[in-house]
């Protein structure tokens, strides 16, 4: 029992730190705050005048006195300004929300991009995806929702009280002692549905994350007529999904017609008493429908909020996964570090040792010196440790013990950027943007701008020009759903003009010509070669055909380098890589 009341404590304590911390993104518009905060208390001061003018014009009609037209007038003017007021303040609530959301979007986008790439790992990328969409557009209704009630709610809840207490000492007390009944309701069908909420985000992420991976593999699905057992997968989700949404909806919608139970049965005791009360001539007839409406206006702030309460719940369990992310650690910043500066290219690597896990060693002790200006294959076969070198080249990873050296000045007490951007890289991986094709040659370019005369000579030099003419706008070719309309072998040709038009001092190409044709190949291979002339350059490559002029090559197996030498050194030894090259000939 101890342990579920400790579990609500938390729960308690972590829907008030998400809610407390989403108001501090509101300090960037004080202004509009401060209005919305003063619309909010106008609102509630408006609808505390409608029962006092009220009771005048019934105790005026009692005892005879039917010229009510300034009383009508006065009460016509509280409706109207009240309007008026409720009309303004929805109107900023939805700016502010819409501000307050665009800002946690903006700052978690930006986060995204400051995480280290361990982070993408091991994430989902459809999750990562509906926490930066679906979540914060949750966050978004559910501060709507606690800003259009909580101002008003708070002066109706103190006014009502006040007021009461001046009519009826007796009445206004019992109305008192019944509301915090609505209040336990409330918040503990709040804790419990926050879990399921909370769970309901979560799947939800999982479930877009299957879609995405799905659709982007429609053609391997249907390859292996897979159809099936994907719709299953899905419909296995789904039905989580619906039975996690199912519970997370009822339990929240309880709290409406328990509120209401309450404040129903406290509507009829004051109604009784204050009946009674007339009676006996204690309290007037106006000063009834006062009290009555009073009893109603006290308890509303608390109906309202549960007639949101799902929002509410669901924005707040949201609110959690995003920060989740801007909670996670980024990467140290490197402010106060210096540019690299570079000297030719020289690169050593010392003692280096690495892992991506604690318990599986990948890399150790490595012990290499590469000097500027040599083109360096690395090979060796799938889980060698052939990326996992280029990735710690490039400051992706950062090794657990050693060193790197490029012209003599360790990769990582200088900024990494500065390291990053003296490399022209090639991926195995296209990626393109949803662009035109001239301004994906031209993102090569540091700044992003290039000329047209550049961007048609790069896509020269990597064969593309020719293919992109062929298109009906050419150059200027939308590139719809991640390219979705160029093959995989034209897709890379542009990665390729990518690199030639940044002009970089050294190349990383990790299998950058695997999807071209072997003509192609051939001519790209040339412009590559003219392109590495006087430039360290590192090559990965599974066609062992496609290295043999290397300066030298690096043997890769289980993270060890076994063996280092030209093609010609290499095959005189007949050892690993003389196995490795006639594998692929036998």
């Amino acid at each position: 029992m101890s342990r579920n009341r400790k579990n609500k404590n938390i729960s308690n304590q972590s829907i008030w730190k998400n809610f407390l911390r989403l108001m501090e993104y509101g300090k960037d518009y004080k202004l509009l705050l401060a209005f919305t905060i003063f619309l909010g208390l106008l609102v509630g001061v408006f609808q505390l005048l409608v029962p006092l003018q009220i009771a005048k014009i019934l105790d005026a009609y009692v005892v005879g006195n039917y010229k009510q037209v300034q009383n009508i007038s006065i009460l016509a003017v509280i409706y109207i300004f009240s309007f008026v007021a409720e009309l303004i303040l929805g109107r900023n609530v939805a700016k502010l929300s819409n501000r307050i959301s665009s800002s946690l979007r903006g700052e978690t986008f930006a986060h995204l991009t400051e995480l280290p790439t361990s982070f993408y790992d091991r994430s989902k990328q459809g999750d990562v995806i509906s926490r930066l969409t679906n979540d914060v557009q949750a966050v978004a209704i559910s501060i709507q929702n606690i800003l259009q009630e909580i101002f008003s709610g708070v002066v109706i809840l103190i006014g009502a009280v006040i007021l009461m207490l001046r009519m009826d000492l007796l009445v206004a007390s019992l109305v008192i002692l019944l509301t915090p009944i609505s209040f336990f309701i409330t918040s503990s069908i709040a804790f419990a549905s926050n879990k399921l909420f909370l769970e309901q985000s979560k799947v939800t992420g999982e479930i877009q994350a299957y879609s995405e991976e799905m659709i982007t593999g429609q053609k391997v699905i249907r390859a292996f007529a897979a159809e099936d057992k994907t719709q299953a997968e899905y419909d296995k989700l789904n039905e989580q999904l619906y039975e996690v949404g199912q519970k997370a909806q009822f339990v929240s919608s309880l709290t409406n017609p328990g509120t209401r139970l309450v404040n129903n049965i406290t509507y009829i005791v004051v109604g009784v008493m204050a009946i009674v009360l007339a009676a006996k001539g204690e309290i007037s007839v106006g000063a009834i429908s006062a009290f009555l409406t009073y009893a109603l206006q006290y308890a509303k702030p608390v109906n309202q909020i549960a007639q949101v309460m799902t929002e509410i719940q669901a924005g707040l369990a949201s609110s959690e996964r995003i920060f989740e992310i801007l909670d996670l650690e980024s990467l140290d910043s490197e402010i106060d570090k210096p540019e690299l500066t570079f000297q030719g290219g020289n690169i050593e690597f010392t003692d280096l040792s690495f892992a991506y896990e604690e318990h599986q060693k990948l890399i150790e002790n490595l012990n290499l010196s590469v000097k500027s200006g040599q083109t360096v294959a690395i090979v060796g076969p799938t889980g060698a440790g052939k990326t996992t070198l280029v990735n710690l080249l490039m400051r992706f990873y950062e090794p657990q013990k050693g060193a790197i050296y490029l012209d003599s000045q360790n990769i990582a007490e200088v900024k990494r950027d500065s390291v990053r951007s003296l490399y022209g890289m090639v991926l195995q991986e296209t990626w393109l943007l949803r662009s035109s094709i001239f301004d994906n040659i031209a993102y090569g370019k540091s700044d992003g701008k290039a000329s047209e005369a550049e961007v048609i000579e790069a896509a020269k030099k990597a064969q593309a020009h020719d293919f992109i003419m062929q298109l009906e706008e050419g150059y200027q070719t939308k590139l719809a759903s991640a390219s979705a309309n160029l093959s995989t072998g034209q897709k890379q040709l542009l990665t390729l003009a990518r690199v030639f038009i940044s002009k970089p001092d050294m190349l990383i190409l990790d299998e950058a010509t695997s999807d071209i044709d072997t003509r192609t190949e051939i001519l790209v291979q040339k412009a590559f070669a003219e392109l590495m002339k006087g430039k360290t350059s590192f090559i990965i490559a599974h066609r062992l055909s496609t290295i043999k002029n290397a300066d030298l090559i690096l043997v890769m197996n289980q993270g060890d380098v076994v063996e280092v030498g030209t093609h010609d050194e290499l095959i005189e030894k007949e050892g690993f890589y003389y196995n490795l090259f006639n594998s692929q000939f036998a």
